[in-house]
């Protein structure tokens, strides 16, 4: 059992950690995009984008012509709003709780149930309109294409409620932030580069080379010196003996 837990905790861990590290990417990028004034237009635009889109997908026929193309062209141009849109929005409408705090959480939510809500109207206006038709055949590539555009709706929704009720960043912080983290990454690349250097500067020195570099002590030589007298305390051996034979 403290097995499972300790596998689950360490991966709470993990995904926290993606997710953070996922948040921080995001919330660096287009600092000077992060205020009403510029988010409010481009969810203006790209509302715009998804209409035309649907349109042309309704008004094409089920023959090809040149329209797929140019209903192409405008789902392009959505896909690079909606990116847009998420990155000003520090992709908050897909985050997970556990990065979160509790105001975003709230207003994830909330654009969360708006695009369920939309999803839902939106699939029953289109069952009405091509129920509508009666028995009318209609293309694979036409239904494929209206589909698609009730995709981008649902999905234009809750990053554009994020992007039209955050309240405005100060650009001068993010563009702090940014500046710190790339002296940080700037300081950490250049310490690895100069350890690096210096692996290779040093030579490698072998035992011998070591044992060759101690210092050794000399030993001092006695040649050429008188040989030590002995000591006055003690006597000749046969000094003592022949004391004791007198």
């Amino acid at each position: 059992m403290n097995r499972v837990q300790n596998l689950r905790q360490r991966y709470r861990e993990a995904a926290v950690e993606t997710h953070q590290r996922r948040m921080n990417r995001l919330h660096r990028a287009l600092p000077h995009w992060r205020d009403r004034r510029h988010r409010r237009p481009l969810v203006v635009t790209c509302a715009i984008t998804v209409l035309v889109s649907t349109a042309m997908a309704i008004a094409v026929g089920p023959a090809p012509s040149a329209a797929y193309l140019i209903w192409l062209a405008i789902t392009l141009v959505w896909v690079w709003q909606w990116i847009v849109l998420r990155l000003i929005t520090s992709g908050i409408s897909e985050s997970s709780t556990l990065v979160l705090d509790e105001r975003e959480t709230a207003l994830r939510d909330r654009a969360t149930r708006y695009g369920f809500l939309a999803a839902m109207m939106l699939n029953g206006a289109l069952t009405g309109a091509l129920g509508a038709r009666g028995f009318e055949p209609v293309g694979a590539v036409q239904l494929s294409l209206i589909i698609a555009s009730a995709t981008l709706i649902c999905g234009t929704v809750p990053v554009g409620f994020l992007a039209w009720t955050l309240p405005d960043d100060d650009p001068e912080d993010l563009l702090d932030d940014v500046e710190a983290d790339r002296d940080a990454e700037t300081d950490h690349a250049s310490s690895v580069a100069s350890g690096h250097a210096q692996a290779t500067t040093t030579p490698d020195r072998s035992p011998a080379a070591d044992i060759a570099a101690e210092p050794t002590t000399d030993i001092p030589s006695t040649e050429g010196q008188p040989a030590a007298e002995p000591d006055s305390g003690d006597e000749p051996e046969n000094e003592r003996n022949g004391g004791g034979q007198q």
